[in-house]
């Protein structure tokens, strides 16, 4: 399964949350190249699922491919947009993302019930910038995503309900004066029952002394908390940050599998460009384009 870990590593590089672009302004887009491809490595350390007990290490190698077309763009904010509409305050996307599997033999309170597997997400995005363009440097805007969520092994896919998770998210490049990016973001994360059931059901074939039977519903998972700095030094770019969530008042704090009313991630990584496309990106700081 070495190109399966190849395709995760590379989905969880594109959605680092310090990954936007190293400038915000219309001129510094179309200097950028269209495609840029290069090689990385990174690692992660948090709670093993939300509202996990116990902790995963994961580390690994990772391909990188940016491409920012008119319509379609791979890398930055999002592991894959499709811009359907952009003005100077609205944009109009459809981003995907993804995150990691969990092997249930590693983590005590899932021992005996199903691994969760890789989760991808795919759906509509609407994206608001709040602040007033007077200093190109910094960007404050509101970001509304609606995505579908699959799980796969590589053998099979399967639905796993929708997410719902508007993020206020500030960017400030050099911050400071500093060489670097700094990303904020907090983000309140609802999902229906489906997609919750993933996490937390436990049915009745798998209750066990400690872990009763408990049927999962839909609704809030809880308020993420993000930090992303970002440092680029010509091919090279280091990534590092971390996010914590707050899960009281979840809808199901009551499952025998929520833990922790705290879960939190930190993660490193490390890039390093190999080339670069001498044709220039489009202007993409105004229009709309459909597919």
């Amino acid at each position: 399964m070495k190109s399966a870990a190849l395709l995760i590593s590379a989905l969880w590089y594109l959605s680092l949350p310090a990954a936007a672009e190293d400038a915000a302004t219309a001129a510094d887009a179309v200097r950028l190249p269209l495609w840029e491809v290069g090689v990385g490595a990174g690692g992660s350390f948090g709670s093993a699922y939300p509202a996990a007990d116990e902790q995963s290490l994961k580390g690994l190698p990772f391909p990188v491919l940016i491409y920012r077309g008119a319509l379609l763009r791979i890398g930055g904010d999002n592991l894959v947009a499709g811009r359907l509409f952009k003005s100077r305050r609205l944009e109009l996307d459809v981003s995907a993302g993804g995150s990691f599997n969990t092997d249930s033999d590693d983590v005590e309170i899932r021992e005996g019930m199903p691994d969760l597997d890789y989760l991808f997400e795919l759906g509509p995005e609407l994206e608001i910038r709040l602040d007033d363009f007077s200093d190109p440097s910094r960007q404050l805007k509101l970001e509304i995503p609606l995505r579908a969520a699959f799980s796969s092994d590589f053998t099979d896919v399967s639905a796993r309900g929708l997410v719902f998770a508007p993020e206020l998210e500030y960017e400030q490049y050099a911050f400071f004066g500093t060489p670097f990016q700094v990303d904020l973001s907090i983000t309140p994360i609802f999902a229906n029952e489906k997609f919750l059931d993933y996490f937390y059901d436990v049915a009745p074939e798998f209750a066990r002394a400690g872990r009763p039977a408990f049927d999962a519903g839909g609704g809030y998972l809880g308020t993420e908390l993000g930090v992303g700095v970002r440092r680029d030094k010509g091919r090279y770019q280091f990534f590092f940050g971390g996010n914590l969530t707050a899960h009281q008042g979840a809808e199901n704090e009551n499952s025998p599998l929520f833990e922790r009313d705290v879960s939190y991630s930190v993660y490193a990584a490390f890039v390093r460009f190999l080339w670069a496309s001498e044709r220039r990106a489009p202007d993409q700081s105004t229009g709309a384009a459909s597919f």
